[in-house]
């Protein structure tokens, strides 16, 4: 179904997604988005930009309702199994016609990453330290560590920063090893259920590990498998969390000007 824009506000992208025809055209996705309005594909030479409308006067905030409505969009149309390449949260459009033009000067490289991860989706795993706290797990698993922590603390006086800095540094270093080397682990046993794999920054002390992981959507039981098998290396001092089917975020590499 053909829809119409009314031309009074901008337009706001959520995606790239392989269009099921050539001509070019505006279709009607029969889904609501950002400010509840209607969601629409712009397409060009058989690729389509999943867009809204939004208005023009207001400044777009990563408030939660928007970043639930933009989540969404995207989540529907992973689940109609097609190809979707997400794009980040604001890229706004002032008109259609500049969409038109980003489809046009992009072309070449969204059709390379549709490619990239047609038949695809992501995984992310997430594993954690699950003891009361990290510094003392790490005090009782490393001797050295143990030694400059009571060497540092014996007696009534207090240590002084530059100590406590030295001692928080040797800390990090051995967390820092001790994940590289866990993180081989599982990459290891994941390696063959995946087409990729990407290593993500933990984003505080209690992650071991964040990696994403792109696999075709027909091996979601090889990749539960080999997870499982993942898990199986490491004790109750941690524990594994994963999130997917989703977009593929971290394999795709959508920046675009409009």
């Amino acid at each position: 179904m053909a829809t119409k824009v009314s031309g009074a506000g901008h337009v706001y992208l959520y995606a790239i997604v392989p269009a099921t025809e050539k001509e070019e055209g505006q279709k009607d996705l029969g889904i609501k988005g950002l400010y509840d309005s209607n969601v629409f594909a712009i397409t060009h030479d058989g690729v389509a930009a999943v867009v809204s409308e939004v208005p023009a006067t207001d400044k777009l905030r990563p408030e939660r309702k928007h970043l639930a409505a933009h989540q969404a969009v995207l989540s529907h149309l992973i689940e109609k199994g097609g190809v979707v390449l997400p794009v980040s949260f604001g890229t706004v459009a002032d008109s259609p016609n500049s969409i038109r033009e980003m489809l046009k000067k992009y072309e070449k490289t969204f059709r390379d990453q549709i490619r990239k991860v047609s038949g695809k989706v992501e995984m992310e795993l997430r594993v954690m330290y699950e003891v009361p706290n990290v510094f003392e797990y790490f005090v009782s698993k490393y001797p050295e560590l143990k030694a400059e922590r009571d060497e540092l603390y014996k007696g009534n006086g207090e240590p002084s920063r530059e100590e406590k800095i030295e001692l928080g540094q040797h800390f990090e270093a051995i967390q820092s090893e001790d994940r590289e080397k866990l993180t081989t682990k599982v990459e290891d046993k994941l390696g063959s259920a995946c087409s990729e794999i990407k290593r993500n920054r933990p984003r505080n002390e209690k992650e071991v590990m964040r990696v994403s992981c792109l696999i075709d959507k027909a091996d979601t039981g090889k990749f539960q498998s080999a997870l499982d098998e993942a898990s199986d290396l490491f004790d109750d001092n941690f524990v594994f969390e994963f999130n997917g089917p989703l977009p593929p975020y971290n394999f795709v590499d959508v920046r675009v000007h409009v």
